[in-house]
């Protein structure tokens, strides 16, 4: 009675350091596509606002003449009542009655102006 044994090498199994990496490479990958659509809205949300901001630079210029006019209007108002003319006093006294005070001629309206509030400049769009 002779065994016949055989000493067969088992198959191959996968090992989890083999496939230990997919999960790894999936959080890396969905991580890489998250931050690249947060960069790509970041984006998008810069140039519209580029472009807003551009749109109205002809508004607040043509508001910043009207402004500078309506002071002038008034600054001369000013000097008529100061020099005597009833109606320009009745029309400087409606108006500071109204919580309106007209600032001294004297003091040009841009003067005055920057006195009041100096102007914050806006960021510079990059390109």
């Amino acid at each position: 009675m002779q065994a016949n044994i055989r000493f067969e090498n088992p198959p191959h199994r996968h090992s989890n350091h083999e496939n230990g990496n997919i999960p790894f490479l999936l959080v890396a990958l969905s991580l890489v596509l998250w931050f690249s659509f947060q960069l790509f809205q970041t984006v998008k949300t810069h140039r519209s606002l580029t472009e807003v901001y551009n749109n109205q630079e002809p508004k607040v210029q043509t508001a910043n003449k009207i402004r500078a006019s309506l002071a002038a209007l008034a600054s001369g108002t000013k000097q008529l009542a100061n020099q005597g003319n009833p109606n320009a006093a009745q029309i400087v006294k409606a108006l500071a009655q109204r919580g309106i005070n007209i600032s001294d001629p004297k003091i040009s309206p841009e003067q005055a102006n920057k006195e009041a509030k100096p102007e914050a400049q806006p960021p510079q769009p990059t390109k």
